[in-house]
């Protein structure tokens, strides 16, 4: 076949595909584009593939935010906090700023409330099914307070 175009040459065996050979015939690695336009040459230098398994290090991220005070890092807040007169906070502030918080937050993240209309029989229910962590996270909020909060 002429144009640079690749061919597979029948009797590869049984269960085992036949190679890619280039459309002059030589063997040479299968440096072709899926089109069939062979990018090979003679001159060229072949670097050798890293193994699948091999990964590089990822050294610029920052540390998982765990035990994090939100009044303690943010004056404004403190100060906005003590001049409306609003309650201790402390308390509120320690578990939401905790990992644990954190990470009901992400499960509530990833799973959203979901709306069931109907039953399997095919009544009409009108139920929420909400994961664990939005029960946890609302809880919490309750406990402290928020839900009336204004």
């Amino acid at each position: 076949m002429a144009g640079g175009r690749i061919t597979r040459p029948t009797g590869g065996g049984p269960g085992q595909p036949a190679p890619l050979l280039h459309a002059s015939g030589t063997d040479h690695p299968n440096l072709c584009c899926p089109d069939g336009v062979c990018a090979y040459s003679p001159n060229m230098t072949l670097i050798d593939e890293q193994p699948a398994f091999t990964t590089h290090r990822v050294a610029n991220q920052p540390p998982p935010l765990a035990g994090f005070d939100p009044l303690a890092c943010d004056p404004a807040l403190g100060s906005a906090l003590t001049r409306y007169a609003v309650g201790d906070l402390t308390a509120l502030a320690l578990e939401a700023g905790s990992a644990e918080a954190r990470e009901h937050g992400r499960l509530a993240n990833e799973h959203p409330p979901v709306l069931r209309t109907h039953d399997r029989y095919g009544n009409r229910v009108d139920e929420v099914d909400f994961h664990p962590s939005w029960h946890w996270l609302m809880s919490r909020a309750i406990d402290h307070g928020l839900h009336a909060a204004p």
